[in-house]
C-alpha cells in the first residue's frame, strides 16, 4: 500500500515537473512570437506613418497643381480662392460626417448601466425565479 502511494506521489512529481517544463517552454516561445510580431509592427506602423507624409505632401503639391492649372483661366489670386473655396467645402462635409457619427455614440456610463440592468435582471429571473415586474404594475400595487 505504501508502495503504490510512493509511485502515485512520484507520479504526480514527474507529471508537475513535466508540466513545468513544457509551460515554460510554451512562454519562451510565446515571447519570442510577440518579440518577433511586435518588430514587424514597428516596421509596419513605420512605412504606415512615412506613407502619411508623402500623402499630405503629395496633396499639397495636387493643391498647387489645381491652381496653376486654375491660373491659365483665372488671376492667381482667383485661381487660390476657388481652390480654397473647394477645400473649404471639403472639410466642412468631412466635419459634417464625423460630427453625425459621433451623435451616435453612447455615453460608456449608459452603457453600463444599462448591462447591470441587464445582469439583475438575468439573476432575478434565472437564478431567483422573480419575473421581472414592470413600473406599471408597481405603481398599480402601491394605489390599492
Amino acid at each position: 500500500m505504501r508502495r503504490r502511494r510512493r509511485e502515485w506521489k512520484e507520479l504526480l512529481a514527474a507529471l508537475g515537473r513535466a508540466f513545468g517544463r513544457v509551460l515554460g517552454a510554451e512562454l519562451g516561445a510565446l515571447r519570442d512570437d510577440f518579440l518577433r510580431d511586435g518588430k514587424h509592427l514597428g516596421w509596419g506602423v513605420g512605412f504606415v506613418v512615412a506613407a502619411g507624409a508623402l500623402g499630405a505632401w503629395s496633396l499639397g503639391v495636387l493643391t498647387a497643381l489645381a491652381i496653376a492649372v486654375l491660373a491659365i483661366w483665372l488671376p492667381l489670386w482667383g485661381a487660390i480662392l476657388v481652390v480654397l473655396g473647394v477645400l473649404l467645402a471639403v472639410i466642412a462635409v468631412l466635419l459634417l460626417l464625423a460630427r453625425s457619427r459621433f451623435r451616435r455614440l453612447e455615453s460608456p456610463a449608459v452603457r453600463i448601466q444599462d448591462r447591470w440592468e441587464d445582469h439583475r435582471r438575468w439573476w432575478d429571473e434565472r437564478i431567483l425565479g422573480e419575473p421581472e415586474r414592470s413600473p406599471s404594475l408597481e405603481e398599480g400595487s402601491e394605489e390599492r
